[in-house]
């Protein structure tokens, strides 16, 4: 009777095992789904869905996007290892900088997309050149920052987002400032 229970018990610590196993296969899937590889910021589905999850009492949500300055010149200078340093310098800048509570992503390319949840357009502002100043100090600290690209560019969004606007559609007109900036 004891061999039995020491079997069934043996069996059941595999199956829970595997399950676990099933688990950490999945919950690991949809980080990769739902990151930029490079970054590990949301990407911009992730970013979209992230945003219309924020709750109703953290209205307004002020949004902005921000776009490493010569991006393509440094890449084609220096090589896309520099430019993917360069991507991942300006993500730790921005993790560091921002609140917890802030989403952001990298929306395409050298562009990031941010929202600021119950922050003023003012404040927003004031977070972004948090940022710069963090990131003009990083480009100094760094062993290559001679070759970094110097500064981002950041132009705010429809503010404030409301819950039912599209999102795409507000950081298309943002891109369409960005391009003519």
């Amino acid at each position: 009777m004891e061999d039995d229970r020491v079997d069934d018990l043996a069996t059941l610590a595999k199956l829970a095992g595997a399950r676990i196993g099933l688990l950490r296969v999945m919950a690991e899937t949809q980080l990769q789904a739902s990151t930029d590889t490079l970054t590990g910021l949301l990407n911009r589905r992730s970013f979209s869905e992230r945003v219309h999850a924020i709750p109703a009492h953290l209205y307004p949500v002020a949004m902005a996007m921000a776009d490493l300055d010569h991006f393509k010149v440094l890449n084609d200078t220096y090589g896309h290892e520099t430019g993917d340093r360069a991507l991942r310098l300006f993500t730790r800048v921005l993790r560091d900088s921002l609140r917890t509570s802030d989403v952001a992503s990298r929306y395409g390319g050298e562009e990031f997309a941010i929202a600021f949840p119950d922050c003023s357009a003012i404040d927003a502002a004031r977070a972004l050149n948090t940022v710069r100043t963090q990131l003009d100090a990083a480009i100094g600290d760094a062993d290559h920052g001679a070759n970094m690209a110097r500064g981002f560019t950041a132009v705010k969004g429809k503010l404030p987002f409301l819950k039912d606007q599209n999102i795409g559609a507000i950081f298309k007109s943002v891109a369409m400032t960005l391009i003519s900036t």
